[in-house]
């Protein structure tokens, strides 16, 4: 069984390389990039973060 995987990075940090990063070890990977974004995502974008969260979750 492929285990679902959400991948984010932000736009001014890590941006896609997080999606590239875990394809590499994993089958069933959804990627996203938050924008306006650095390190501290659950910070600066915390509604966001939440809803990308749910919605993967859901």
């Amino acid at each position: 069984m492929t285990k679902p995987v959400l991948a984010i990075g932000a736009s001014n940090s890590l941006r896609e390389s997080v999606e590239v990063q875990v394809n590499g070890y994993a089958n069933n990977v959804t990627g996203a990039v938050i924008a306006n974004s650095g390190h501290w995502i659950y910070e600066e974008h915390p509604a966001e973060l939440t809803q990308r969260l749910l919605t993967f979750l859901a």
